[in-house]
């Protein structure tokens, strides 16, 4: 939701529609996400099956008090190929959605250190909220405990299944893990 009028969809390989909730009128929005997302080059097989159909976009947030949209998708990581985190992308939304000229143009703005090689991103979390002065975010665990490496998702160094708060000035705080403790990670 935009506006209690707008609601602003983002598909998980990108296509951004804007629908009126008033009068069902709908309108593609231009942005650079699907080129974003046509980078990442997703490619996930496990057990001989593709699951690259589930990467992509997970969540939208948008904050009416600063016009910052948030969008959290799966995202390549430089360490290596076939090796995937979850990262968050920003975008000021600034004038008339309804504008023809209207577009969104995203920008990196998180990603996760750590990243999982041939893992089930159905599992990857990204759902997002705003709390106090920045964004809760959950991070998934990749279903690393039942296909990968399940040393991801102990200590205090890895993000995979924990809840996170971001801001941009501050560094990462872990608001929830394994256990309800509060610990800030650097």
């Amino acid at each position: 939701m935009i506006t209690e009028k707008d609601l602003l969809i983002a598909g998980g390989r990108g296509p951004t529609v804007l629908i009126s909730t008033i009068d069902g009128r709908h309108r593609k929005i231009s942005s650079n996400l699907e080129a974003i997302l046509k980078e990442q080059r997703y490619v996930s097989v496990l057990d001989g099956v593709d699951h690259s159909a589930r990467m992509g976009a997970r969540d939208l947030y948008f904050d009416a008090a600063s016009g910052a949209l948030y969008l959290s998708y799966v995202v390549r990581s430089e360490a290596g190929e076939d090796c995937f985190g979850l990262g968050i992308l920003r975008a000021e939304i600034l004038g008339d959605l309804w504008d023809s000229d209207f577009g969104i143009q995203w920008a990196p703005f998180w990603a996760t250190e750590a990243c999982v090689q041939n893992s089930n991103t159905h599992a990857a979390g990204g759902r997002m909220q705003k709390y106090r002065e920045g964004l809760l975010v959950t991070i998934g665990d990749f279903n690393q405990h039942k296909t990968g490496n399940s040393s991801l998702l102990t200590g205090e160094r890895t993000e995979f299944g924990k809840t996170f708060q971001i801001q941009e000035t501050a560094p990462r705080r872990c608001f929830r893990g394994g256990s309800a403790t509060r610990r800030v990670y650097s």
